[in-house]
């Protein structure tokens, strides 16, 4: 499944005072390894995006 998303990637760098101040889109499929790096302190991070089907408006419907 292809996709196009909007996240928040912030840094778990301890030290880093980095912070996003807008999202970052992000496209690809599902499975696909993404490459960030921190503006901040430059440390690098994979990142992968699944999405996961959800069944929804589940109805009974009577049979006749």
């Amino acid at each position: 499944m292809e996709y196009e998303v909007d996240v928040e990637i912030i840094c778990d760098n301890d030290d880093c005072q980095y912070y996003p101040r807008e999202f970052e889109t992000v496209q690809g499929t599902d499975g696909e390894i993404h490459n960030w790096t921190c503006p901040g302190c430059k440390t690098k991070y994979t990142f992968e995006i699944e999405f996961e089907p959800t069944v929804t408006n589940i109805k009974q419907v009577q049979n006749y």
